[in-house]
């Protein structure tokens, strides 16, 4: 098995791996051999669509500070959880990204009271958020808005942790969210709206949204969205309002599996006027960091008695497809597992990461899910190699 999924891994790279080498842009405070820079405002600046920038935590707990940019670059928190410091009045932004680049930032976490506050707008290229936490936030939930996602066609958040009125806010875009914890923090603290769409396309896989003190985990206003997940999945409703509140020109999917927790025993899990529809929403998710020389397991959930094949290729543009949102480029090659059927519920394939992975490289991975002569796309979950 595993030397069949190490040839679909050389299949998929192997365009990849003939690409011209990029920049290597080392952020320290404490400055010393290796650094480029003591802070990653400069570095930004300095770096050209494509290069990679490694942010190390120093040696008072500095980390990432805002900047703002419109180009394609990688920046990692070297270990996964370098400090990262944000205000409302100065976010990270990431505004006009052309089509064609992408811009991936993996790896940091709030470590003082506040949300990670960003902005993604008007950007035609793909924009990639993974490993994003506010562990220590304020007692409440900040009265405004934390992560802004306006006007952009393609941008994928796995792994996120944040609170804000609300964490999330989706205008006119093409989002994928998978595994995302909005509202109460792993601390029990914060709060607020999860995510607010409006004129948006969103996919939701393996949500958990507590807004504590709000009335509703989730909030649509003229979109499309789906929401994926087995049971541990869970959307809350406090106060006396509903998990989601949904007007009637949303087109809303929930796949009966996940959890909706009303503010009251029996009470409505949607009000709004939109009509549900309570249907298998086939999607897929991996837990950890992928990492070079890691297993990986990659969770799907289909309709019992399909089968599954997962697909596993380079991350491409987000695309609505009467199938399913499409994330593999499927212009370039990418690999499938064998087929496996759901009559036992959730199907898991382990993939070892190739040791040979450089950092920053993204892929993506969904389920083709086959019953009869029906055909559907699962929800795609990118991840980043770190």
């Amino acid at each position: 098995m595993l030397v069949r999924l190490a040839v679909a891994w050389c299949t998929v790279l192997g365009s990849s791996l003939l690409l011209p080498a990029q920049n290597l842009w080392i952020v320290n405070a404490a400055g010393g051999p290796g650094a480029h820079f003591t802070s990653l405002p400069p570095a930004v600046a300095a770096a050209a669509d494509g290069d990679t920038i490694y942010v190390m935590t120093g040696p008072f707990g500095e980390g990432a500070t805002p900047f703002t940019t419109n180009k394609g670059l990688t920046i990692l928190g070297f270990g996964g959880a370098v400090p990262i410091t944000t205000t409302q009045a100065t976010p990270i932004t990431v505004t006009g990204l052309p089509a064609g680049s992408t811009f991936r930032m993996v790896g940091f976490t709030r470590v003082t009271d506040g949300a990670i506050d960003l902005r993604c707008t008007n950007c035609l290229g793909e924009v990639h958020l993974e490993n994003l936490h506010a562990r220590e936030p304020d007692w409440f939930a900040p009265p405004t808005v934390s992560i802004v996602i306006a006007g952009c066609s393609s941008v994928t958040m796995r792994d996120v942790e944040n609170f804000g009125a609300p964490a999330v806010s989706v205008w006119q875009s093409t989002v994928a969210l998978v595994q995302c914890r909005f509202g109460l923090t792993t601390l029990g603290l914060g709060g607020g709206l999860g995510v607010d769409c409006i004129d948006a396309t969103v996919d939701i896989v393996q949500p958990h949204f507590d807004p504590a003190t709000w009335p509703h985990a989730l909030s649509c206003t003229n979109s499309t969205v789906r929401i994926a997940g087995d049971a541990a999945a869970r959307l809350i409703g406090t106060g006396l309002g509903a998990p989601i509140l949904a007007d009637a020109a949303t087109d809303l999917t929930i796949d009966p599996t996940v959890t909706l927790v009303p503010a009251l025993p029996g009470g409505p899990t949607v009000v709004g006027g939109a009509v549900p529809i309570d249907a298998i929403v086939p999607a897929s998710w991996l837990g950890g960091a992928a990492q070079p020389a890691q297993n990986l397991a990659i969770v799907s959930t289909a309709i019992g008695g399909h089968f599954v094949v997962q697909a596993l290729g380079e991350a491409g543009p987000l695309l609505p497809t009467p199938l399913g949102l499409l994330g593999i480029d499927a212009s370039l090659p990418f690999a499938f597992f064998p087929p496996q059927s759901t009559i036992f519920g959730p199907v898991t394939n382990t993939v070892l990461v190739p040791p040979s992975l450089p950092p920053g490289a993204t892929f993506t991975t969904q389920s083709l899910v086959i019953g009869g002569p029906t055909l559907r796309i699962g929800s795609p979950v990118t991840f980043v190699v770190q």
